[in-house]
């Protein structure tokens, strides 16, 4: 998965982001970021809670926003709620506050002498529900004609709730064109024909549900408010008032904080209940039976909550009197889709990592349930891995005890993961001499997540139908790097990885099976210095290589089943080296070395790809027809981009006024999108005239 400075945003974004502790992009993110820089429509259909808030608002304001002064609206987003339209709001200002944008968000319940002071004040971002946006159409007060992207948040909903005319009458106050992009959960008829009448050539996005393992719960959304520490227990207390959850639990770092903070909530009134390490089971147990019966308020925990909260009574409570009893059926309907179980468990470990990974100096941290998912996601990975490892191993020579008549035959794929190992190594125990429990575990995350499982498990699946030489060597890489790793992870996670070391530390030869230790004691890993940079060239020339013909495939729209040959000029014994790697992670049907692919490939019209000194093509037959047509509307997009590009760095005002990061970005996307036009004329020149 790339990072959020691989998808186009400019260096302020990508610090807005960093600084809210966002460290990689969630699958309808990574989609759709680069799709709105371009200019593209996009149709989005995805869960609540995968993220699509930042989808939108980070490269909308990328494109609109930043550098540009405050006066009418330039980007106009509608949500089907009042609470919603809030919610974005405060996503967009954390995103752009440092680039200086002025969100402006219109609901109904609050006056409309507020909202229309803020719109004469100027505004960047509007965010409203349709109804209220529409009122002040009507009033003159919301002015559009200089609105260039709309977005339509939980689109499905909006209908739902009977704003499709008011939908209509926005969009004819708009401008003749403008960049949408709409997200929904479903794409019922009513939305595919909104799409179909307003959107253009979209790029369509789906992002499947995540299926859950029974007893788990989907990502819960979340709201994070910033609030200085002399009001911390006034805004918790202002919270759980508006708000009125049906239980709510609120997490403090140690035993006296969670004693304290319940006897002061108590104190202004509030039912709550402590639960921390300290307590009996008894004891324990009474607060989760008031919990489940709804009699108190709310618990205060440590991580003793992390084995999960039982939520039975949510959707009595949140069905009780309702203003509107009518919406009832509706709001039953949402609470059973989005907490069938109430508040999974993760485990201890995945809280700790989560806790560690916060760990940054001078840092408050803002508890975020999502990342302790995406680290019990990072546990399941490592346990996985351990299984897949164990599978090949065990039972069979893994080269512990190497001898004369057991060589083993190491290739620059076990030489690179064991540089990559020792480079971890050495970065991990930096940070804990600084006490930057942060960086040790993002460290530990990149190597196992990144390298390790992404790259190396995958490669390794290939040498293991080598000779027995290499399959020996490989064996030997594969355990000897695990049982690294759970010793250098074994602080942050203590749980997981004592008990995957007792079975791969047999395996490694680091104990004997009938021998009682634990990992605890054993020595902590040292770096060695064994880094070949050898073969970690030729490691990142496979990775290009992959990377290009994936890209290939993508640009030709080749579905991933489909196998075909590939065509690759350049140094023979490299490429025959590569080979192999190349066929099983890129889906190729083969690999074949010629020494000239212009010889090689007359009459083809396949587009080629440069990596290094090598030159890459796919061996497939194209539809002439289709192909000019992609590219005809490829070469005009690409040259529309153009234009905005060249017109925004001619206004004197954008120059002058926006950071200088910011115009480099800029700058960069002009080389950019004129070097990709070129290549896409040379490609479309190829083509036989029909």
């Amino acid at each position: 998965m790339p990072a959020f400075s691989d998808l186009g945003l400019s260096a302020s974004i990508v610090d807005a982001i960093t600084k809210l502790g966002f460290e990689e992009p969630t699958p309808i993110q990574n989609e759709a970021i680069p799709a709105l820089l371009s200019g593209r429509d996009v149709l989005g259909m995805a869960a609540t809670g995968t993220g699509k808030t930042a989808a939108f608002a980070l490269p909308l304001l990328e494109r609109y926003v930043v550098g540009e002064e405050a006066d009418l609206p330039l980007v106009l987003v509608l949500t089907p709620t009042r609470e919603l339209c809030l919610q974005v709001s405060e996503s967009f200002h954390s995103f752009g506050k440092d680039s200086g944008a002025h969100i402006t968000p219109i609901y109904g319940g609050q006056e409309y002498g507020r909202q229309i002071r803020a719109l004469r004040r100027g505004t960047h971002v509007v965010v409203a529900t349709p109804g209220r946006a529409l009122d002040h159409i009507k009033k003159g007060t919301l002015d559009l004609s200089q609105v260039r992207a709309l977005v339509l948040d939980e689109a499905d909903e909006m209908l739902d709730l009977g704003f499709a005319d008011e939908l209509e009458a926005i969009f004819e106050s708009l401008p003749d064109y403008v960049q949408t992009a709409l997200f929904s959960a479903t794409l019922p008829p009513k939305i595919a024909h909104i799409a179909e009448r307003h959107l253009h050539d979209p790029v369509r996005i789906r992002i499947a549900r995540e299926k859950t393992a029974e007893g788990e719960t989907p990502r819960v959304p979340q709201i994070a408010y910033v609030v200085g520490r002399n009001y911390r227990l006034a805004a918790l207390g202002r919270i759980l008032d508006i708000e009125s959850p049906e239980l709510a639990i609120i997490f403090t770092r140690t035993r006296m904080e969670v004693d304290d903070l319940t006897e002061a909530l108590r104190a202004r009134g509030y039912g709550i209940e402590a639960l921390h390490g300290g307590l009996d089971q008894p004891t324990r147990d009474r607060v989760m039976k008031r919990a489940r019966s709804g009699q108190i308020d709310a618990i205060v925990a440590t991580d003793v909550a992390a084995r999960g909260i039982d939520l039975e009574n949510l959707i009595k409570k949140n069905t009780m009197g309702l203003r509107q009893p009518e919406r009832a059926p509706y709001v039953e309907k949402k609470l059973r889709e989005h907490y069938p179980n109430g508040i999974a468990a993760h485990g201890a470990d995945a809280l700790r990592f989560t806790m560690a990974a916060y760990a940054t100096l001078g840092r408050n941290v803002n508890f975020d349930l999502k990342r302790a998912e995406g680290y019990r996601n990072f546990c399941n990975k490592l346990w996985n891995a351990t299984r897949f490892v164990l599978m090949n191993v065990e039972g069979k020579d893994c080269g512990v005890r190497e001898t004369a008549s057991s060589p083993m035959s190491f290739s620059f794929v076990d030489r690179w993961i064991l540089g990559e190992l020792d480079r971890t190594i050495r970065t991990v125990r930096e940070a804990f001499a600084d006490y930057r429990l942060d960086n040790a575990a993002n460290a530990i995350y990149s190597f196992v997540w990144n390298e390790y499982c992404d790259w190396y498990l995958e490669l390794a699946k290939v040498q293991l139908k080598g000779d027995e030489a290499a399959c020996r060597a490989t064996r030997h890489t594969l355990v000897t790097v695990l049982e690294t790793v759970l010793r250098l992870a074994h602080p942050i996670i203590p749980f997981i990885t004592e008990e995957l070391w007792q079975k791969v530390s047999v395996v490694a030869g680091t104990r004997a099976a009938d021998e009682e230790t634990s990992v605890m004691i054993q020595a902590y890993p040292k770096a060695t210095d064994d880094v070949c940079e050898a073969a970690e060239g030729k490691m990142k020339l496979v990775k290009d290589m992959i990377d290009a013909v994936r890209n290939l495939r993508g640009e030709m729209r080749l579905s991933p089943s489909v196998r075909v040959p590939l065509l690759i000029e350049g140094d023979a014994a490299t490429a025959a080296e590569a080979a192999p790697y190349l066929q099983a992670l890129a889906r190729l049907e083969a690999v074949e070395h010629v020494d000239a692919l212009s010889a090689a490939a007359t009459g083809s019209i396949a587009p080629v790809a440069i990596v290094g000194d090598f030159k890459l093509m796919l061996k497939v037959e194209i539809d002439v027809a289709a192909e000019r047509l992609r590219l005809t509307k490829e070469v005009e997009r690409v040259e529309g981009e153009i234009k905005k590009c060249e017109a925004k760095l001619a206004n004197e005002r954008f120059v002058s006024r926006a950071p200088q990061a910011v115009v480099d970005q800029e700058k960069k996307r002009l080389a950019d999108f004129t070097d990709l036009l070129a290549k896409v004329r040379e490609q479309l020149s190829r083509l036989p005239e029909a």
